[in-house]
């Protein structure tokens, strides 16, 4: 992962600023860096590009991080019928297996569908933009997902 770090608001110079109403409660957008920590958490804060992001579901999938064994235990669905072992899955005609999340002013998703041979990753700098992004993505490909 040639573009992927954990930087302090000293060293993001060539990092994208993020920008936030506050999920809508604001009328106006607020940079991220203003309200942010001013260094990421395990919640997030890292920087990685979407080829980074790639890279690392490929590796996922190549035996080299988790065994193919191990890789599919982690994105079945369990009890709570949307959750594996630290992915986001989901079942059904286009099964799918991901992580994403938020804070204010950034948003990101990479999902992997396996069965469509297809994934699907969103970098944003506004407020929920990729999870809006990936059910319209979605919808349009395959039609309402059920």
């Amino acid at each position: 992962m040639t573009h992927a770090s954990f930087p302090d608001l000293e060293h993001i110079a060539d990092v994208p600023v993020g920008y936030t109403t506050f999920f809508e409660s604001e009328p106006e957008f607020l940079a991220a860096t203003d309200v942010l920590p001013w260094r990421g958490s395990a919640a997030g804060g890292g920087v990685a590009s979407a080829t980074d992001l790639l890279r690392f579901l490929n590796a996922l999938r190549s035996d080299v991080l988790l065994s193919s064994n191990t890789l599919a235990f982690a994105t079945q669905s369990n009890e709570t019928g949307w959750y594996g072992l630290g992915f986001v899955t989901q079942g059904g005609k286009h099964p799918l297996w991901g992580h994403g999340g938020f804070g204010y002013g950034m948003n990101v998703a990479a999902q992997r569908f396996p069965e469509d041979e297809l994934t699907f990753i969103c970098i944003a700098t506004r407020d929920m933009a990729c999870d809006r992004m990936i059910y319209a993505w979605s919808d349009r490909l395959f039609g309402e997902i059920e």
